[in-house]
């Protein structure tokens, strides 16, 4: 039985549909999320720019947000399930920035970010003379676990789980179905197998596996 390892421990709604085409799963965590304790963090953000699940999770009881421009349908989903109102979500960071600047950019942000971010709306923003305070709220923590055998595919939800991954495993061609084009990027230095989900969700992810094997 071929195997497909993943480098994000998924709910079994998503791996199921994966081992009844015929594969053996196996999953762990390729990196570890560490929240930071920072003292500076207003009490109250008018507007926060949110990237990620984790730098929400990580401010949850510290801080009142009014205002959310996230990244991800899953960043939203958490945040309005917990009555944060979402003005605007993309995709990507940089169609988040696009949206802020056509939209919003007479407002002032504060980045709620973790320590591997990529600089792309600082940058962006800043250009625009849009004003964005960072808050770095979360640290990410590459946890690398060496492989003896070879998989026919691995599943990758960051470049950081990248990074992690091809710490202690060489590539044997194996078939690395990313969640993004970012994410792909960083597999391109290690593989070039490489397959990109249609949308970065983990639902449209598998999706892209089992469409794959169907050909």
């Amino acid at each position: 039985m071929l195997q497909i390892l993943s480098t994000k421990i998924l709910d079994e709604k998503y791996t199921q549909p994966i081992k009844n085409i015929g594969f053996e799963w196996v999953s762990y965590d390729a990196i570890e999320i560490l929240h930071l304790k920072n003292e500076v963090i207003p009490k109250v953000i008018e507007n926060a720019i949110i990237t990620s699940k984790n730098a929400f999770k990580a401010v949850k009881n510290k801080t009142k947000i009014n205002n959310a421009f996230c990244v991800g349908e899953q960043t939203a989903k958490l945040l309005l399930e917990n009555q944060i109102n979402v003005v605007e979500t993309a995709h990507y960071a940089e169609d988040l920035a696009k949206k802020i600047i056509q939209n919003h950019n007479s407002k002032s942000f504060i980045f709620l970010s973790g320590n591997l971010r990529r600089d792309t709306i600082i940058y962006v923003l800043e250009k625009e003379n849009i004003m964005i305070e960072e808050c770095v709220v979360y640290e990410t923590q590459l946890v690398p676990k060496k492989f003896d055998q070879s998989f026919e595919a691995v599943l990758f939800f960051s470049p950081s789980g990248v990074k992690s991954y091809y710490q202690t495993n060489s590539s044997h061609n194996e078939i690395a179905f990313c969640i993004g084009s970012t994410t792909a990027k960083e597999v391109e230095k290690y593989n070039q197998n490489i397959q990109i989900a249609e949308q970065p969700t983990y639902q449209k992810l598998v999706d892209k596996v089992i469409n794959y094997y169907k050909k």
